[in-house]
C-alpha cells in the first residue's frame, strides 16, 4: 500500500539555528555542503538522501553562486519544514563511511558548544573548553581571552530578538529573525559581535536561551 504523506512536525527548538543547535545538539545531525558543514533536524535525516535533497536545493536556489552560512541555514529550516516524512528512507546497518561521518559530525557539534575553560580539571578529571575564549587570572584580576566571531554575533542577535516574535505561526519567528539578519551589512552585524564581547567582559554569557553571569553558567 502507498504511504500516505505527512509532513514533519518540527517544534521551535528543533529548527536548525545556532541557537538551538547549541543548546540541545542531540536534536540535529550534521550535512556537508560544497559550501560547508550545516546542521539538520536528525528527524529530516536518513544518509545520502538528505544530502542529496539539500544538493538540489542549494543548487536549484543559488546555482552558481556562493550563499553564506546564514542563508544555508535559513534553506535548511525552510527545507526541513517541508519534508514528507514517508519518503525519507530508512537507514541501514552503518557502514564504514557513514561512521567516518559520524566522528566528522561529533567533531563540528564540538566546536559549536560553549562552555567555559577555567584552566582546571574538574572531579572526573576533565577540562570544561570554549574554543573562542579562555579565562586566566593574573593577579587578582580575571582575564578573558579568545576570539568571538560572528556565529556568537548571531547567537546573541537571535537571544534579543527572537522574543518580538515568539508568538507568530511554528517557525515563523525564526525566520523572520534569520531574514532580519541576513538583510543586515557587515558593519551592522559587527555591533552585535562588539555587544557580545562585551557581555562576556562583564562577566555574563548566554546559557538556555537567557544570559546569566559566567559563574552561574559553570555551575
Amino acid at each position: 500500500a502507498k504511504k500516505s504523506s505527512r509532513t514533519v512536525h518540527l517544534a521551535p527548538h528543533e529548527f536548525p539555528t545556532p541557537h538551538n543547535v547549541q543548546h540541545d545538539p542531540s536534536l540535529f545531525t550534521t550535512i556537508h555542503t560544497p559550501y560547508g558543514w550545516v546542521p539538520v533536524p536528525k528527524k529530516c535525516y536518513s544518509f545520502k538522501w538528505t544530502k542529496d535533497q539539500l544538493d538540489l536545493r542549494i543548487q536549484a536556489q543559488y546555482g552558481t553562486s556562493s550563499p553564506s552560512l546564514s542563508e544555508l541555514q535559513q534553506l535548511v529550516c525552510d527545507w526541513a519544514s517541508t519534508v514528507d516524512t514517508s519518503v525519507i528512507p530508512k537507514t541501514e546497518k552503518p557502514t564504514a563511511r557513514e561512521l567516518a561521518q559520524v566522528k566528522e559530525d561529533a567533531l563540528y557539534r564540538s566546536q559549536l558548544k560553549f562552555e567555559i575553560y577555567d584552566g582546571e580539571g574538574n572531579k572526573n578529571g576533565t577540562v570544561n573548553k570554549r574554543p573562542f575564549l579562555q579565562k586566566t587570572t593574573q593577579g587578582d584580576k580575571t582575564v578573558l581571552r579568545g576570539t568571538v566571531n560572528f556565529t556568537h554575533a548571531w547567537n546573541y542577535f537571535y537571544l534579543i530578538t527572537y522574543p518580538q516574535y515568539s508568538e507568530l505561526p511554528q517557525g515563523q519567528g525564526t525566520k523572520k529573525v534569520l531574514a532580519l539578519w541576513n538583510e543586515m551589512k557587515m558593519d551592522e552585524k559587527e555591533v552585535y559581535r562588539q555587544k557580545y564581547a562585551d557581555l562576556l567582559k562583564e562577566g555574563n554569557d548566554i546559557y538556555k536561551g537567557k544570559i546569566v553571569t559566567i559563574e552561574e553558567k559553570m555551575k
